[in-house]
């Protein structure tokens, strides 16, 4: 039996959309983050007095990884049981932390996603990861919630 995994709450429980799952959430924010890094990204470049001759490809290539971590972290059976309707349990960790955690935790997904970035590449994409919903004010949200379950 497999389970599908969700980035939401679907609209009807027993029959997500396409977007509502997490494959298709991360399929639409990668396309989405390839159309504005063409649209508009030599406007990003230049009010950031860059040359996009040199940094083009270095920001296409970031946003599309980072948009492909940004919910990764979502695939934990805390954030599974909270879309899927079951019994509140609060999360242990926010899944923006997870997100950026995954990669760093298994170096054959490292080496994947950050093939030929520098350490300031890195670093900035993990950032955009982490700070996606602008949800940690300080290093507390490292530690799991209290009522998840798991301790410290």
């Amino acid at each position: 039996m497999s389970v599908q995994l969700l980035a939401k709450l679907p609209k009807d429980k027993g029959n997500p959309t396409t977007r509502e799952t997490l494959s298709g959430h991360l399929i639409d924010v990668i396309l989405t983050s390839k159309i504005l890094a063409e649209s508009y990204g030599d406007e990003i470049l230049h009010g950031m007095g860059l040359l996009s001759n040199d940094f083009y490809r270095l920001l296409a290539e970031s946003l599309l990884r980072a948009s492909f971590l940004h919910d990764l972290g979502k695939a934990n059976s805390h954030f599974q049981r909270a879309v899927q309707g079951h019994e509140f349990v609060p999360q242990a960790f926010r899944h923006e932390w997870l997100s950026a955690w995954i990669p760093l935790a298994y170096p054959e997904l490292y080496q994947w996603i950050f093939e030929g970035l520098d350490r300031l590449a890195i670093n900035s994409i993990l950032f955009a990861v982490i700070g996606h919903h602008l949800k940690f004010s300080d290093g507390s949200d490292l530690a799991p919630r209290q009522g998840a379950g798991l301790s410290a």
